[in-house]
């Protein structure tokens, strides 16, 4: 899921600064789920698929 987040931000050109904003969350808690620290609630996995027009299956399938 991280490399996935990742991805699906610097697509549109967005600081991490910006997506946890519209997270309602800081930078730094943004980040620990690009890094995979911490796994997002489901509340903001869903926000984060429909703000990436993705689904949430996208967001969370295993990466190899």
């Amino acid at each position: 899921m991280k490399t996935r987040l990742k991805e699906l931000r610097l697509a549109k050109g967005l600081k991490q600064e910006e997506v946890a904003k519209m997270l309602g969350i800081g930078r730094t808690a943004y980040g620990a789920y690009e890094l995979g620290d911490n796994l997002p609630p489901l509340n903001k996995i869903m926000v984060l698929a429909e703000f990436y027009g993705v689904s949430m299956d996208y967001i969370l399938y295993k990466e190899t």
